[in-house]
């Protein structure tokens, strides 16, 4: 009697098991079962397997071993498949470094001269700013401005303003706006020497306003979502020709690693971090009491490039932490 108690118990949690891990893969796209795919795997792995070990042991029905059996394959040929198609670089540069950092400022920074001290000391090449509020261009202006004599920029008040400072020329800028006219990424072209640079400054829709109304959060963290996928598919529309040497896109993403959303970026783009990175990528909340949780800022590339050194710098006064990466073009 105990041994059958044993072995429906047995069946129902393969059974649940399997259900889940299912509908994450089938749903791999969605938001919530996409995020327990990505961040559940190898466990769901480990678990498979062991409860493979025990049909064998105690001679379960065939049906939950092949259950079992389709289940854990379907994960690893979908894990294969990421795999497969990620992008990667084209490491065929020609050693000419070049230095970025993506920083976002924060509208509400009440230590703007620490940001500012972050941004003098590491002094990136290529700087590209988020929130950037027309006091804080006045202040980068006055700091910076002699060392960036190319500049294109959108102080907004707010979270949506948008800039980015430069060493070498700027030949062109585009902003691509929301449904409000507010942008949420520029485009530019810089040259370097002979080399054609494509540069994407990046905030994409935060979801903010779903943290803030837990009581709402999944319908509007939903609705942010889809906002984020239509912005990165425009983005992605307007960059897919690759007729630049090297792409680079960055900025505030809002978006996890642990996202669907990040799976699809990486089918495109490259995570430099990934590739370079120093330490730990997690860059919000910037806090003194408590160590950064998440990783929302990035610098990703494709084209002609190594990646050197990718990694976050620690201080300021932003709710955020500034990457900074070096490259070979």
């Amino acid at each position: 009697m105990k041994k059958k108690k044993i072995s429906i118990f047995l069946r129902v949690l393969i059974t649940c098991y399997s259900v889940i891990v299912l509908t994450s893969l089938f749903g791999r796209n969605h938001f919530i079962f996409g995020t327990i795919l990505i961040s559940g795997r190898w466990f769901f792995v480990i678990l498979g397997t062991l409860f493979l070990y025990l049909t064998t042991r105690r001679a379960t029905s065939k049906y939950f071993q092949i259950l079992l059996f389709f289940a854990l394959s379907i994960t690893f040929l979908e894990f294969a498949w990421i795999k497969l198609n990620k992008e990667t670089l084209n490491n065929n540069s020609t050693n000419t470094e070049l230095s970025l950092m993506t920083y976002n400022l924060f509208f509400k920074n009440r230590s703007p001269s620490s940001s500012l001290t972050i941004i003098k000391e590491s002094n990136p090449d290529i700087l590209l700013v988020q929130e950037l509020i027309p006091s804080w261009e006045k202040r980068l202006n006055n700091s910076i401005g002699k060392d960036y004599p190319y500049r294109k920029t959108l102080p907004l008040r707010g979270t949506h303003g948008i800039g980015i400072y430069s060493k070498y020329p700027i030949l062109a800028n585009h902003f691509l706006k929301n449904e409000s006219s507010l942008p949420f990424a520029q485009i530019v072209e810089v040259k370097i020497g002979i080399k054609r640079i494509q540069l994407v400054n990046t905030h994409l829709a935060s979801p903010a306003i779903a943290i803030e109304n837990p009581d709402n959060f999944l319908s509007l963290f939903a609705s942010n979502y889809r906002k984020r996928i239509s912005q990165l598919q425009k983005i992605n529309s307007l960059t897919r020709k690759k007729e630049f040497n090297v792409q680079i896109m960055a900025g505030d993403l809002n978006t996890t690693r642990y996202e669907p959303l990040f799976r699809n970026i990486e089918s495109e783009w490259v995570d430099l971090f990934s590739i370079s990175g120093i330490g730990s990528q997690e860059n919000f909340p910037n806090s003194s009491k408590t160590n950064p949780l998440l990783a929302l800022d990035y610098i990703f590339a494709r084209g002609a490039l190594n990646s050197i050194e990718t990694q976050v710098i620690e201080g300021g006064g932003s709710d955020h932490l500034a990457i900074i990466g070096k490259i070979e073009i």
